[in-house]
């Protein structure tokens, strides 16, 4: 992994508790990748964070689609979550 690559990952993990639901949203969704398997543990625990961002969803309903999406389930919206 590159330097500035392993830098933003520690940024967005660090974006997981974050007291802002904006930056945790933003990074689940910057983390979400089939790849990330070892991440799922820890979405979980987020799954049922209340906290709506204006304009967007939940934090928990972006950990739930980010935990389909690792997993390689069909793209689903949030929403629907």
């Amino acid at each position: 992994m590159r330097r500035r690559d392993a830098v933003a990952r520690q940024a967005f993990l660090r974006g997981l508790d974050d007291p802002e639901p904006e930056v945790r949203l933003w990074s689940i969704f910057a983390l979400a990748n089939p790849g990330n398997e070892w991440l799922v543990a820890k979405l979980e625990t987020m799954t049922s964070d209340p906290a709506l961002v204006p304009g967007m969803y939940t934090v928990g309903q972006e950990a739930r689609w980010a935990i389909r999406w690792i997993r390689g389930d069909a793209h689903i919206d949030p929403e629907e979550l």
